[in-house]
């Protein structure tokens, strides 16, 4: 048996649907408020966490650089004074070919033999009280 849907029903259906909905005015402006206001405040949650997000990482960012300038110039400080430890026992090397050289800053010993022979470096570590 096949059922037909007549077109008096399913017109009906639809006036008494749109009846109801206008004695349900009301609550019909509630639901649409409270969909609206959710949507709204969901926005703004996923707003302010981002930027909480940004915000946080950019402050660990910066304490990071801070950290890492600082390892670089402690770096070119170790460096520059490497530098002048060299400069200082070429020039001593140059100047005496057949001595014992102690640099009291440093506590370094360097004995220079034999002109043929190779420079002996002796480094002591001394332990600096600050």
């Amino acid at each position: 048996m096949l059922k037909l849907i007549r077109l008096s029903s399913l017109s009906k259906e639809y006036f008494d649907l749109q009846d109801t909905a206008r004695r349900q005015k009301k609550t019909v402006s509630v639901m649409k408020l409270v969909i609206v206001s959710i949507i709204c405040f969901l926005a703004i949650a996923l707003y302010a966490l981002r930027v909480n997000q940004a915000s946080t990482k950019g402050y660990f960012l910066k304490q990071e650089t801070k950290a890492y300038d600082a390892l670089v110039f402690q770096r070119s400080i170790v460096q520059l004074d490497n530098l002048q430890l060299e400069r200082k026992l070429y020039d001593q090397v140059l100047k005496t070919r057949n001595s014992r050289y102690v640099d009291e800053d440093r506590r370094i010993v360097v004995t220079i033999g034999k002109p043929t022979e190779v420079a002996q470096v002796e480094v002591i570590t001394v332990p600096v009280t600050p």
